[in-house]
């Protein structure tokens, strides 16, 4: 009785499409197990207190570096917006004839500095605002345009030394993962395209071209792979643990109702998450929620005024049209491109982090 040997066009087609389903069920697994190392885990039988306060040391404008890599100008201006929605500043928009917005100006108020406040906030609390050689007085005003260009870089060097001090980078910037996947893939890789280009060869002469499906099938296990070892690692375990902190607080701005907030809070909580709100994109939806809690407790008979000392607008805006007023200031994009879209000149490296100009 003879015995059926599989030809082997047909053992590598067999051999190459199992590895590279193998190497797509590796790949999602370890990205699914990234996903959730640093996930909170509630290791009791109820759901955690639903609590209103932003994370331990962190602030809006750390948000968007903990996850981009990046400190750029929109980190500046909310910064400048969640100081002033604690007391040290106060701004206010300039309206052309034609009801827009185009300048913002900032405000110091009297409020003394305390512990409270982090080197690279107090960057924007001092420096824009000493004398100079043209008026050698100290100011207490200056343009949005004005102050970008006297505090952005002290800024952004000290927005960089807070990271680092927190623990949040690696000191020598970015590196890649020795993740012992990225050599299987290489070597898979290249016997891949050596396996394609010897079935080229005897499909010629064959006819058959199942072994060059094979080839391919094994080259593309090892690009998956290969992925897998160069995951860049910049950020430290300790920047994991802020990045969950600070999901998982975005994720209650976003799961707020208008019943979870108190007519008498209302002012206070509007002030301390508008600029979270803000820094994490889900500033409409925070707006529309406090909108809709101000009209509740209006129709109870008990009226709620929001504290917009801090923001000069004219008029009693709804906290949706203060919001959208806000964030024009934010999002304002520079001259040059988006806030986190620069062309690559405009753009430098400091200890492994880039910064933007203004």
């Amino acid at each position: 009785m003879e015995v059926w040997v599989p030809g082997f066009e047909l053992l590598s087609m067999i051999v190459g499409l199992a590895m590279m389903t193998a190497a797509v069920v590796i790949v999602f697994t370890q990205r699914r197990h990234a996903q959730d190392e640093y996930r909170p885990v509630n290791l009791g039988l109820l759901p955690p207190e639903r609590s209103n306060q932003p994370p331990t040391g962190l602030t809006p404008g750390m948000v968007g570096p903990l996850h981009t890599d990046e400190v750029d100008v929109r980190d500046l201006r909310l910064t400048l917006v969640d100081l002033a929605t604690r007391g040290y500043l106060i701004i206010t928009p300039l309206i052309d004839e034609n009801d827009s917005t185009y300048e913002w100006v900032i405000r110091r108020t009297p409020r003394p500095l305390d512990g409270s406040i982090r080197t690279f906030e107090q960057s924007l609390l001092t420096l824009p605002f000493e004398a100079d050689q043209r008026d050698p007085s100290p100011r207490t005003t200056i343009t949005l345009s004005a102050l970008l260009n006297a505090g952005s870089q002290s800024f952004w060097s000290a927005l960089v030394a807070a990271m680092h001090e927190k623990g949040w980078v690696n000191s020598e910037g970015h590196h890649r993962s020795s993740s012992p996947w990225g050599w299987v893939g290489a070597l898979l890789l290249v016997a891949g395209l050596l396996l394609t280009a010897s079935m080229l060869i005897d499909w010629l002469a064959t006819n058959d071209f199942r072994g060059v499906i094979g080839g391919l099938s094994t080259g593309v296990a090892g690009v998956l792979l290969a992925s897998l070892g160069r995951r860049r690692t910049m950020h430290t375990d300790a920047a994991a643990e802020a990045r969950s902190d600070a999901d998982a607080f975005r994720d209650q701005i976003a799961d707020l109702k208008a019943e979870d907030l108190s007519p008498t809070a209302l002012p206070e909580v509007f002030n301390q998450v508008l600029p979270w709100a803000l820094a994490f994109g889900s500033d409409r939806q925070f707006a529309g929620t406090v909108d809709e809690a101000l009209r509740r407790s209006a129709n109870w008979g008990r009226p709620v005024d929001l504290d917009l000392a801090w923001y000069q607008i004219e008029g009693s805006p709804s906290a949706r049209e203060l919001t959208g007023s806000v964030s024009a200031m934010v999002n304002r994009h520079p001259a040059g491109g988006t806030p986190r879209q620069r062309p690559a000149p405009r753009r430098n490296r400091v200890a492994g982090w880039r910064h933007g100009t203004a």
